[in-house]
């Protein structure tokens, strides 16, 4: 057997998670990304095209090119749209870079 393609890794976990009684989606409606350059784009997409409702959940986004871009349009479809818009960070580990930057 060869490595598992998106299609059915999507399937079987799907599957899974129905077994489970937990709420499911059409595998056919799954991509599985395989870098984070597609996970990146695929957020800042979503991010752009949201309509009623965006949420992110995170431990910390960061600080670099890439965050900012995200940021950057979830900020924009906040702005424009009657989007709601929720965004829920671990106060401790999103300070750790301020702390850092404090004691340097």
């Amino acid at each position: 057997h060869g490595p598992m393609r998106s299609s059915q890794l999507a399937g079987t976990v799907l599957r899974g998670l129905w077994r489970l009684g937990l709420p499911c989606i059409r595998a056919h409606a799954v991509e599985v990304l395989a870098t984070p350059a597609e996970l990146h784009g695929a957020m800042v997409a979503g991010a752009t095209r949201a309509e009623r409702r965006l949420a992110l959940a995170s431990l910390y986004i960061g600080s670099g090119e890439r965050e900012r871009e995200l940021v950057e349009a979830m900020a924009a479809g906040a702005r424009s749209t009657r989007r709601q818009t929720h965004l829920v960070l671990d106060r401790w580990r999103a300070s750790r870079a301020l702390e850092a930057r404090r004691q340097a």
